[in-house]
């Protein structure tokens, strides 16, 4: 979470969800795809993941 910006991925469906925690508490709108700080957020989720991952495989 970044500010009040929350961004999700699931493997298992692989889809993303972002919410505006501040104007949306009850995480009701998913605005992925018209958020200016998706794409960013998205890099830096996938580049934790891929650590991860990594290093389950050593």
């Amino acid at each position: 979470m970044e500010n009040d910006l929350k961004i999700i991925y699931r493997a298992n469906t692989d889809t993303w969800e972002m919410c505006d925690l501040g104007d949306d508490p009850s995480e009701s709108k998913n605005i992925i795809g018209t958020s200016a700080e998706a794409t960013r957020m998205m890099n830096i989720l996938k580049s934790r993941i891929n650590r991860v991952e990594e290093s389950i495989r050593l």
